[in-house]
């Protein structure tokens, strides 16, 4: 695992620092060109920059396992697929740890810059120690965040056969508590729809490193603080413990089913369903005419048929699948006119 471990080191030496200084970069940029500048300003530059560094360290470190070529070669290592996995896995945390670790002493630089008035205004942008501290807080529970974001993000790229397997999990994966959480506004009464449609967070999963952790630490006083934070820390603590399954795929993986098209049950055939599934009931709660929710169904069935054509690699899909487009259409009929009809 050593071996691995000082491999890796060297393999991310040209990738690593060229997007963590070029992050660097454009936050200082965004920094000095700001009028206005506040907590928000810096935590949420550096959330969704990890973000999508986070995706982008995840595709190069662990995209051995999408080609046959470097995956033959990597399993010809003198090291279990649990070791390679394991030292990878950790590896890829030290980024993420040292990332965060420069980005928040940027943080406190760019702060001092602007408070001696370098800035495109030349004007003196103070920071309260307050402030300065929540940047900290922030920072710190974006670290913690982000360890559960990759977990699940890992968790799904390892699980696919295909680069544009693991692009499609992704986009479906971030989606889902976004959608849950609308579905759940639109169920309660009205006068608590209207207040928390305008206040919750947006729960999307790429929202965890951005909006979400900076509102922890400076929102406490909101009224619906509890309800936002209990509901994101739950979504974080079901990533983090993600690596379970991450843990115990890595070490049943088959390298015969690399490029192929995906035919495991916990997968698209499952993911697929339950998201279109959740959108037919979103769109039935908000909208109440039923020639647009036809509409609605219809867009839903053609997305749905594309991600089944774009798994499969054919626009021939499998009867299994068109069974389950059906089974789509029969169920929402049935919540257009049973929740429309109320």
């Amino acid at each position: 695992m050593k071996d691995v471990f000082k491999y890796e080191f060297k393999r991310s030496l040209p990738f690593f620092p060229s997007l963590l200084g070029t992050g660097i970069i454009i936050y200082l940029f965004i920094l000095l060109g700001s009028i206005y500048v506040s907590v928000n300003t810096f935590t949420g530059f550096i959330g969704y920059f990890v973000f999508v560094s986070i995706i982008l360290i995840v595709f190069y470190n662990f995209g051995y396992n999408k080609k046959r070529i470097s995956l033959d070669l990597y399993y010809a290592l003198p090291v279990t697929h649990k070791e390679l996995f394991l030292a990878k896995y950790l590896f890829t945390l030290v980024e993420l740890a040292i990332m965060l670790l420069v980005l928040s002493g940027c943080s406190y630089a760019f702060a001092g810059l602007l408070s001696v008035g370098v800035s495109f205004s030349g004007e003196h942008i103070y920071l309260k120690q307050s402030e300065l501290l929540q940047i900290f807080y922030t920072i710190l529970i974006q670290l913690i965040s982000g360890i559960g974001l990759m977990n699940v993000i890992l968790l799904f790229f390892n699980r696919a056969n295909h680069y544009i397997d693991s692009v499609l999990y992704l986009l479906i994966i971030l989606f889902i508590p976004k959608i849950a959480l609308m579905i759940i506004a639109y169920s309660i009464e009205q006068i608590q729809l209207n207040n928390l449609c305008n206040y919750a967070l947006d729960f999307g999963l790429y929202s965890m490193l951005g909006s979400w952790c900076e509102y922890y630490v400076c929102n406490t006083q909101d009224t619906f603080y509890s309800f936002n934070t209990a509901f994101g820390l739950s979504i974080t603590a079901i990533c983090g413990l993600s690596f379970i399954p991450l843990y115990l795929h890595s070490t049943r993986s088959f390298a015969e089913k690399v490029e192929l098209p995906d035919t495991k049950l916990f997968g698209y055939k499952i993911l697929i369903p339950t998201l279109f599934i959740m959108l037919l009931i979103y769109f039935s709660l908000i909208v109440n005419f039923t020639p647009l929710n036809l509409l609605l169904l219809g867009v839903v069935l053609f997305l749905q048929y594309c991600a089944y054509a774009l798994f499969e690699r054919t626009v021939k899909i499998s009867k299994m699948n068109i069974i389950v487009l059906a089974l789509t259409i029969i169920i929402g009929i049935v919540l257009m006119f049973s929740i429309n009809l109320k």
